[in-house]
């Protein structure tokens, strides 16, 4: 499974220190959640399956923002 993300409502991207495992069921749901968040400065590389053999490698570099997740609760989406 790719990895999963929180988003912001203005495009800041949180990455869960517990990987996928609290997300992974709230694919393109909108959530509320909080917890401890840590900004990063070491690259970090993201590792996703293409196909059955292969894997993509992407690298951040720059800097991340990490959440341990405390609480998560899905909220109903907005209506556009």
């Amino acid at each position: 499974m790719p990895p999963v993300t929180c988003s912001t409502d203005d495009g800041v991207l949180y990455f869960p220190a517990d990987g996928n495992q609290r997300l992974k069921t709230l694919l393109n749901a909108r959530v509320r959640a909080s917890g401890t968040v840590v900004e990063k400065q070491d690259p970090m590389e993201l590792k996703m399956p293409v196909g059955e053999k292969n894997q993509m490698v992407v690298r951040v570099e720059g800097g991340y923002k990490q959440i341990t997740i405390e609480t998560l609760e899905k909220i109903p989406a907005r209506r556009r």
